[in-house]
């Protein structure tokens, strides 16, 4: 009975009776943030376009407490305290990725288990060359550690060539030949019918209704209006919900079709051919591979065991784009991935066998590669080989780059 119990806890733990959780890698969408593009009026918010807010560092920062939870109170998977051989921590240089990823951390490693001065007489000497006032006040409150609700550490910074193709794969500014393809499908007949019909049919009531509540200098035409447009204005509509700031009074017809043509223009028009999509999926494969295989070989040497890619809604719709089928994703309510969204890739043993648990926002991913059922690690790696563009440097015409195994 005591062994029956046991395991449904485990079970509840996502690891099962008998299972070692080895390595967690994730994949997250930046927290919520101001609209990027149409802006109605400037005076909307006090924060920049694209800055992450208050409420984006809310979601990032529960989604901290909750794997706190989960890999360190109810499994001992990561030290209680910071240890900072433990984690790798990747973000784009964009200021929402990367404070979302400093609100995630201080979820994950909240006071007094950040890290620490390695002994008490270490506080005389950290300090500044000015006067701090009050300062055995703030050494009392501090104890040993180095900040309260800061982030404890890590590298979350991105400065190479090679990390913008991480971050910024799909960008036809970071590899210019996306563009020719991409041109190759807006240039098709399906496309520029499509085009035609709603620039008479459509784009005028967007407009109108944009245009009603928009100051003059955001004021919009429908005839310069097109897919990738209305995939803006959808992104900044969720952006303005979700702070409960005004936006247009869209019907619910109009809105639920900018709805479905941003999902048609993200999957079959932004990622609808299949080098795009590998592309943009290249180089977070590859030192995904690269991690999985060097912790599985020497865990002794190789201690990290928590990794956070911070990123943009893109990289998540790429993910989506190889990992799900096209009539999977037609049926997916949550295909255009909302603010804090993230996959997670956890490398579990059992029995003697390393699995693969693939989940996108707590909902467990099972992919053709693997006849939907969890893949082995090799199966796992085979299914990412696929996906990555060898050479992907001369393809993409990428200055010389550091070596991609030397990441971690």
């Amino acid at each position: 009975v005591f062994m029956s119990s046991w395991c449904i806890i485990l079970s509840l733990l996502v690891l099962g009776c008998f299972a070692q959780l080895k390595l967690v890698i994730q994949v997250a969408r930046s927290g919520a943030h101001t609209p990027s593009k149409y802006l109605i009026s400037d005076s909307l918010y006090s924060e920049k376009p694209g800055r992450l807010t208050a409420s984006g560092i809310r979601q990032h920062y529960l989604i901290g407490k909750e794997f706190r939870k989960r890999y360190i109170e109810d499994v001992q998977f990561l030290s209680q305290n910071y240890n900072s051989s433990e984690l790798i921590l990747k973000s784009s240089t964009v200021q929402r990725t990367y404070y979302s990823l400093i609100a995630q951390l201080m979820g994950l490693y909240p006071d007094y288990t950040g890290q620490q001065l390695y002994s008490e007489s270490l506080q005389n000497v950290s300090v500044p060359p000015i006067n701090v006032q009050n300062k055995e006040d703030i050494w009392t409150r501090l104890k040993l550690e180095s900040l309260l609700l800061g982030l404890p550490g890590g590298d979350a910074s991105s400065q190479y060539p090679w990390d913008d193709l991480l971050f910024f794969g799909y960008d036809e500014g970071i590899c210019p030949e996306l563009g020719t393809l991409r041109d190759k499908i807006l240039n098709s007949k399906q496309i520029v019918k499509l085009e035609e019909f709603l620039h008479e049919s459509f784009y005028p009531s967007v407009a109108k209704a944009y245009n009603a509540v928009a100051d003059e200098s955001e004021q919009i035409k429908a005839k310069d209006l097109s897919l990738k447009h209305i995939a803006q204005l959808y992104h900044s509509y969720l952006a303005n919900s979700i702070h409960l700031k005004t936006n247009p009074n869209y019907s619910k017809d109009d809105f639920r079709q900018i709805g479905n043509l941003t999902k048609y223009y993200t999957y079959n028009v932004f990622f609808g051919d299949e080098t795009v999509r590998k592309v943009a999926v290249t180089a977070l494969f590859s030192q995904i591979q690269m991690m999985v295989e060097r912790k599985l070989a020497d865990p002794e040497v190789n201690k990290y065991k928590y990794v956070v890619f911070s990123g943009h809604h893109s990289m998540l719709e790429a993910l989506i784009s190889v990992l799900f089928t096209e009539d999977e994703i037609s049926r997916m309510e949550s295909s255009l991935p909302v603010f804090a969204s993230l996959f997670t890739f956890e490398i579990i043993e059992e029995d003697g066998v390393n699995w693969v648990k693939i989940s996108y926002n707590d909902e467990e991913v099972l992919i053709d590669n693997c006849n939907k059922q969890r893949c082995n690690v090799q199966q796992f790696i085979a299914f990412l080989q696929e996906n990555i563009i060898e050479n992907i440097d001369n393809y993409c015409d990428i200055p010389a780059h550091r070596d991609p195994h030397d990441e971690a």
